[in-house]
């Protein structure tokens, strides 16, 4: 294994004095892409910002391909680190193509001037994140998904070993997240870039990534999802009076107080599966014995049926009648 691009040894990071979280350890690799989770105010916009140098560190170190950050001059930082904060850049007349050439600002000279090299690289990253048909548009015409994907290719242009990204998929709708994702994982295998990013959506990163660091109680936990899953993690992270971790299906659901016991007779799995998962939403219980059920739900060639005399065109319809 190659050496880490960044390290943390017992760092400890807070504003001013107020410290939010100790003893941080881990390592990223070249061509890892790690998603930060945590509920709100556990210090993932924090640590980010102590990673790439915004934020002095309480205690403790950061390390960059084996340096300390505090070594290195804020030229020498945007050579090393592209950082994309929440927010990005405010709606402007610049175009795609000249956003992504901010990224090369760190290695031009006094004048900001371009080489023939640099204007490579920007036309690579633009490839890459799939605008280069887009690069005389204007940046604030683009739509969120678009916009996020300049960001992410200025830092791309950037051209530096480490990313680092806080919340790049808010407000964006399941298949842009999802896009922005797959992205990074493929900057990160292709170009062997280091990525690192929070991000609030439990199951995007359960779905689409392999390691994730997840703050919970003053604590910081490297593994893969699945790990957090088994280990009871994620259930203890976002413990609520009203909400529980469903361990096999890896999710946040209501805690439901039964109310009425219900037989589903239907043969095909996956619409047995959606029609008992539309019915606990109901704090209906599905039972396995219709003689202990009060209610019986059938689905035959297309049409819902209740108790065996009602038919009824879909689920949504059904509702009325329970």
């Amino acid at each position: 294994m190659s050496a880490a691009s960044l390290t943390t040894k017992k760092l400890n990071i807070g504003y001013g004095k107020k410290e939010i979280l100790a003893d941080i350890n881990f390592e990223l690799f070249p061509g890892e892409v790690i998603g930060v989770l945590g509920k709100n105010g556990t210090g993932k916009s924090t640590l980010l910002k102590t990673l790439c140098g915004l934020l002095p560190s309480l205690g403790g170190s950061v390390e960059l391909l084996g340096n300390p950050i505090s070594s290195f001059s804020r030229r020498e930082m945007a050579q090393k680190v592209s950082v994309v904060l929440t927010g990005g850049l405010p709606a402007s007349s610049l175009s795609v193509e000249e956003v992504f050439r901010l990224g090369r600002y760190p290695y031009t000279n006094y004048w900001g001037e371009l080489k023939e090299d640099d204007l490579a690289i920007i036309h690579e990253a633009m490839e890459i994140v799939g605008l280069l048909p887009f690069r005389n548009a204007n940046f604030f015409e683009l739509s969120d998904g678009q916009k996020q994907k300049t960001l992410i290719g200025r830092a791309l242009a950037q051209d530096t070993p480490v990313l680092i990204l806080d919340e790049p998929t808010s407000f964006l709708d399941i298949p842009s997240k999802m896009e922005i994702v797959k992205l990074l994982k493929i900057i990160a295998k292709e170009k062997g870039k280091a990525v690192l990013f929070s991000c609030h959506d439990w199951e995007l990163v359960l779905s689409m990534l392999p390691l994730s660091l997840l703050i919970s109680n003053n604590e910081l936990y490297l593994s893969s999802p699945e790990d957090l899953v088994m280990n009871g993690k994620m259930a203890s992270s976002f413990l609520s009076e009203q909400f529980r971790f469903d361990i096999a299906d890896a999710r946040f659901k209501e805690k439901n107080y039964h109310d009425k016991k219900i037989f589903l007779e239907i043969e095909d799995p996956d619409t047995l599966k959606w029609a008992g998962h539309f019915l606990s939403k109901l704090n209906y219980q599905v039972v396995d014995n219709h003689l202990s059920a009060e209610a019986k739900v059938s689905f035959r060639s297309g049409i819902w049926c209740l108790n065996g005399n009602v038919n009824y065109e879909n689920l949504g319809m059904l509702l009325r009648a329970l």
